[in-house]
């Protein structure tokens, strides 16, 4: 969607999500902000979900990404805080920095949001806020009243001290950095979609089928648009506010839950909104897991299609570097960093190094000793385009150190990796469904070839396209729990994660061996 010469800013709620270390007071903070009593209902006072809310404050809005806290959702953090504006560290005054809430600032340091902390659990013997804020300051966060600009807040979640004043603090974040304002658009023509939103939980419904809470990112959804997300496209029969009230539509900052999706799908998936099912299914894409697989097969093979890592260099396969930086201090740190790069089978060597824009003589340079060249915050001067490309010189330009490190490393990894091919052990067709008590589908199947065996992995074929991949975590014969079936046999299949799978799906159970 793109800007007329009418557009004007509005308001929209600033998503806002909170994260720490596992008893830090997070989903009690959540608690007390919405006034309902979650925490108490959570098995062992730990978020299993990552749920979205919204509350009003001061006549405006706010939405609020509650994470898991525990080390083994950690990926589901991560997830969450790629939908955010705000994130909001809850640290308890009386237990300071843990595990958790150093994965929480690297997240925050790695993201392009702002950050507000909140001291919690100043009512606890024991607490010491000052001490908090030092351990905090020497993690490299730059904290008012220690000469930077995040602020700190001390609360009491189950007391509700100062969580007007934490509301207060997020606004004004969200308002001194124009977060909380968008512009009007009207419709581009080269943009056909409605509305952009995230998922940030997906599951199985009993009655509803497949359905996913989002944030809405763009535009308006609405009940009867066609929607497309994961490679697959349906239409949305209801949407469903926080109070479990169904309504017309949703805007940008709006948690809202989905239904209508014809599959489970994966969190941090998008989902694209249309105004008739044909563009639905053109635009239908690939999941947000595939993408990064593609991305990934991409930089490996663009890599290895440039270089001879088999040029032996003292018993190890060599990989070349000539580093273009924008300042010393950008030159150390990526320096620093390489050096900690530890890839059995490759040796990371900086052939050269220095300073300003890439030129010819780098470019020579790099085609003669086949090196990677790595520009970081420095120009690529047009006039080399013919010279790059005739000499078959690879460059990759990079503004952040950690995505250079995240997917130099990446790369090198899976070059050394040997490649993965899919091998059939069985297929089943599906011939009943039936729902369990917690909701689970069983699928009851016939099989066809092969052996089904419990604990592998299976793909769902419809009409002959993969629409799902799962692993079996259940497998029955009659009322037993078996490990195989063979041919012939009838069975009932449960998979993880859940699907809705239809009579007439192909199960196809498969495992990865190396070659």
């Amino acid at each position: 969607m793109s800007k007329d010469n009418t557009t004007e800013k509005i308001y929209k709620a600033p998503v806002v999500t909170v994260m720490g270390h596992v008893d830090h007071g997070k989903t009690t903070l959540l608690d007390k902000i919405r006034h309902a009593n979650v925490a108490d209902k959570e098995f062992g006072g730990i978020t299993q979900k990552i749920g979205g809310y919204q509350i009003s404050h001061k006549g405006k809005k706010i939405t609020f990404i509650d994470t898991p806290g525990h080390e083994a959702f950690s990926e589901m953090r991560q997830r969450g805080a790629s939908v955010t504006d705000i994130i909001v560290l809850v640290v308890a005054a009386d237990d300071g920095i843990q595990n958790q809430t150093r994965e929480v600032i690297n997240i925050y340091k790695k993201s392009n949001v702002q950050m507000i902390v909140a001291v919690n659990k100043i009512d606890m013997p024991g607490s010491n806020p000052e001490k908090v804020k030092r351990e905090l300051a020497s993690e490299g966060l730059s904290l008012e009243g220690w000469g930077g600009d995040i602020p700190v807040v001390e609360i009491s979640a189950k007391m509700g001290t100062n969580i007007d004043g934490l509301l207060d603090t997020i606004q004004l974040v969200a308002e001194l950095s124009e977060i909380d304002q968008i512009e009007t658009y009207k419709p581009d023509p080269s943009i056909d979609y409605l509305s952009e939103s995230v998922i940030i939980e997906s599951y199985v419904d009993k009655a509803l089928g497949p359905v996913a809470t989002c944030i809405v990112k763009a535009g308006k959804i609405s009940r009867g648009d066609f929607a497309a997300a994961g490679g697959t496209y349906g239409k949305i029969r209801a949407l469903i506010d926080q109070n479990n009230k169904t309504v017309s539509d949703a805007i940008v900052s709006d948690p809202i839950l989905i239904v209508g999706l014809t599959t489970v799908q994966n969190t941090g998936e998008i989902v694209r909104t249309y105004a008739n099912d044909k563009l639905a299914r053109q635009n239908s894409t690939k999941s947000i897991n595939e993408q990064i697989e593609e991305e990934r097969q991409e930089i490996i093979e663009e890599i290895s299609d440039q270089f001879d890592f088999f040029n032996d260099d003292q018993e190890e396969n060599t990989f070349r570097i000539i580093l273009k930086s924008d300042t010393k201090g950008s030159m150390d740190a990526i320096i620093a960093s390489l050096e900690k790069l530890d890839i059995t089978g490759i040796k990371l060597k900086i052939q050269s190094k220095s300073l300003g824009p890439v030129n010819l003589s780098d470019v020579e340079y790099a085609s003669s000793t086949k090196s990677l060249i790595i520009a970081f915050n420095v120009e690529v001067p047009k006039g080399l385009e013919t010279s790059i490309k005739a000499k078959k010189v690879l460059i990759r330009e990079y503004k952040l150190i950690y995505q250079l490190l995240e997917e130099l490393e990446m790369a090198l990894y899976g070059l050394t990796m040997p490649e993965e091919e899919e091998v059939i052990i069985g297929t089943a067709n599906v011939k009943s469904l039936f729902i369990l008590s917690n909701k689970s589908m069983v699928a009851g199947c016939e099989v066809k070839s092969g052996k089904i065996i419990k604990g592998y992995k299976v793909a769902v074929e419809r009409k002959g396209e993969r629409i799902h991949e799962g692993k079996i975590v259940s497998l029955r014969h009659l009322k037993d729990e078996v490990k195989e079936m063979s041919v012939g046999a009838e069975c009932g299949i449960v998979l993880d994660p859940g699907f809705d799978i239809q009579t007439g799906d192909k199960m196809i159970v498969f495992k990865m061996e190396k070659s």
